[in-house]
């Protein structure tokens, strides 16, 4: 099941007033907002004025690629840019498991290989796993092939490991939602 049933990428006043209302309907939703208007919706919630008037909080997302997942996707964003916006969300979660007796054999890099590769010919940003926090192994294996670890915000005993794939993922990261 999806973590949140609506994502809404861009919370200027169209994609506030989607996401209050679907929020005070009771959804999930979290809003893709960057800077300061990511910190004052994490912090105030969202207010709506006019024809209803009301309050409500919603979860608050300013890293796309922290977004494990959603049931749909709203764009509310202004035509130039929403491609820019969207690049940012084009990355891949990866899942690779090998079976005990299997281990130390190379299978694990192999899979990972295979699956960059894969991610790459369909021009992805990035990739992104989640990997036990006591998995040594993953762990050597997501730093040899060049993967940023950093803790998971919603599960201690997880770290998530990231890898760009293209030049300029990194700067899209910032700058989208």
């Amino acid at each position: 099941m999806p973590d949140f049933e609506f994502a809404i990428l861009g919370a200027g006043a169209m994609g506030s007033i989607i996401g209050a209302h679907l929020a005070r309907a009771g959804h999930t939703v979290v809003m893709l907002a960057r800077g300061e208007r990511a910190r004052l919706i994490a912090e105030r919630g969202l207010t709506i004025r006019g024809l209803a008037e009301f309050e409500t909080s919603v979860h608050t997302v300013s890293d796309p690629t922290a977004l494990r997942s959603a049931h749909t996707l709203i764009v509310a964003t202004k035509t130039p840019g929403t491609a820019q916006a969207l690049a940012t969300l084009r990355h891949a979660e990866f899942a690779v498991t090998v079976e005990d007796s299997w281990q130390g054999r190379g299978l694990g890099s192999a899979m990972m290989q295979a699956i960059e590769q894969c991610a790459r010919d369909r021009n992805l940003a990035g990739m992104f796993g989640y990997v036990l926090s006591e998995n040594d192994a993953m762990h050597r294996l997501m730093a040899a092939r060049g993967y940023r670890a950093r803790r998971d915000e919603q599960d201690s005993h997880v770290i998530r490991f990231e890898l760009p794939l293209r030049d300029d993922a990194a700067a899209l990261g910032s700058r989208a939602a």
